[in-house]
């Protein structure tokens, strides 16, 4: 099996001419891009349960998140992330930027090392889809569930319950409210800035 690499990104978040494997990245913490997917109908989003097993975030929350490979676009890898957690198609148009966050946080599974992305965020709109379409390929997710937007925001407000998600320091919940934000726009359709060639 072909060893994952990731692209480094300086300190600004830009690709550099360098790649290393998955193992040296996050034994030394090095900054490398990642990708957050939110899929939507405007009034829920979809999410999952994390295998119990993954040393980072296990058993929590989640929206569809990974890593982009080197050479390979944030967008792309949202497509090829959603196959591969979700079961579903989609494509590079279908996928609607939003914004970027960045994780930096310790594993202690991993000795302490940092987890360390910054992450383009993108949104898909899916007014169609149901529970039973969503069959996960890589089994890093389970128990698929809808979300209701408002029940999130009420999550998010509580330090308890935030916890059973999958936040991600240093934005912890403030990320998953931006997500709110953003998802409440598609309620009846995508907003004009969604819309092809916008």
């Amino acid at each position: 099996m072909a060893v994952e690499r990731y692209d480094v990104l300086d300190r600004d978040g830009n690709r550099t001419y360098e790649n290393m494997p998955r193992d040296l990245v996050h034994g030394r913490g090095v900054l490398h891009p990642g990708v957050h997917v939110w899929i939507t109908d405007g009034l829920r989003v979809l999410m999952a349960r994390r295998d119990a097993g993954k040393a980072l975030m296990g058993g929590t929350w989640d929206i569809i998140a990974g890593h982009v490979a080197a050479g390979e676009t944030t967008r792309n890898a949202g497509v090829r992330e959603v196959r591969e957690e979700a079961g579903l198609l989609a494509t590079p148009d279908q996928l609607h930027f939003f914004g970027t966050s960045v994780t930096d946080m310790a594993v202690p599974a991993w000795g302490g090392a940092h987890h360390r992305t910054r992450e383009d965020n993108y949104v898909w709109y899916r007014s169609d889809l149901y529970l039973g379409d969503v069959t996960p390929e890589d089994g890093s997710i389970n128990t698929p569930t809808w979300v209701d937007l408002d029940q999130l925001e009420a999550d998010m407000r509580s330090e308890a319950r935030a916890r059973d998600y999958a936040l991600r320091e240093p934005t912890g919940p403030a990320l998953f409210a931006l997500g709110v934000v953003i998802m409440r726009q598609f309620e009846g359709g995508p907003p004009e800035w969604a819309h092809p060639g916008a």
